[in-house]
C-alpha cells in the first residue's frame, strides 16, 4: 500500500518539477524577448531622432541659404545705389529726394534681412553682416549728408564697404561649407 503512495508522490514531484522547470524556461525566454524588444524600440527611437535631426539640419540649411541670399541681394542693391549716389555727389549735383527715399528703402530692406539672419545665421555670419550694414550706413551718411566729403574720405568708405561685403560673402561660403576656411 505504501508503494502506490510513494509512486504517486514521486509522480507529483516530477510533474511539479517539470512545471517549475518549464515556467523558469518560459520566464527566461520572456526576459530575452522583452530585452530584444527594448533594444529594437531603442534603435528605432534613435533612428527616428537621427532622421528628425537630419531633417531639421536640412531645413535650417535651406533657411540659411534663403536668408543669406536675401540679405546679400539687399546689401548689393543698397551698395549699388550708394555708389550711384556717390557719383552724383562727386559730379557736384544735388541728390534728389527720390534717391534719398530709395536709399532709405534699401537700408530698411537690408536691416529687415539682417534681423532674419540674426535668427538663423551663425555668429560669424551675423557679425560680418552687421559690419557690412554699419559700413554701408556710414557711407550713406556721408553720401546724403550736407557736408561735402573729400575724395579720400569717399575712397576710404567705399573701400571699407567693399572689404566688409567681401568678408560677409566669405563667411557665408564658410558657413554653408561652399569654400575652404
Amino acid at each position: 500500500m505504501w508503494v502506490p503512495v510513494v509512486v504517486g508522490i514521486i509522480g507529483l514531484v516530477g510533474v511539479l518539477g517539470a512545471q517549475l522547470f518549464a515556467a523558469r524556461r518560459e520566464d527566461q525566454r520572456w526576459q530575452r524577448e522583452v530585452h530584444r524588444e527594448d533594444l529594437r524600440w531603442q534603435r528605432e527611437r534613435e533612428r527616428e531622432e537621427e532622421r528628425r535631426d537630419h531633417d531639421l539640419a536640412l531645413a535650417l540649411h535651406s533657411q540659411q541659404i534663403s536668408c543669406y541670399g536675401a540679405f546679400a541681394g539687399a546689401v548689393n542693391a543698397w551698395h549699388a545705389e550708394l555708389l550711384r549716389a556717390a557719383d552724383i555727389i562727386r559730379s557736384a549735383a544735388q541728390a534728389s529726394d527720390h534717391l534719398h527715399t530709395r536709399l532709405r528703402e534699401l537700408r530698411e530692406i537690408a536691416e529687415e534681412s539682417l534681423a532674419t539672419m540674426e535668427i538663423v545665421g551663425s555668429e560669424s555670419v551675423r557679425q560680418a553682416g552687421r559690419a557690412a550694414v554699419d559700413a554701408l550706413s556710414e557711407l550713406e551718411s556721408v553720401v546724403i549728408g550736407t557736408n561735402r566729403p573729400t575724395a579720400d574720405d569717399f575712397a576710404l568708405r567705399i573701400d571699407r564697404v567693399f572689404q566688409e561685403c567681401q568678408r560677409f560673402r566669405q563667411q557665408i561660403r564658410q558657413d554653408l561649407k561652399l569654400a575652404d576656411g
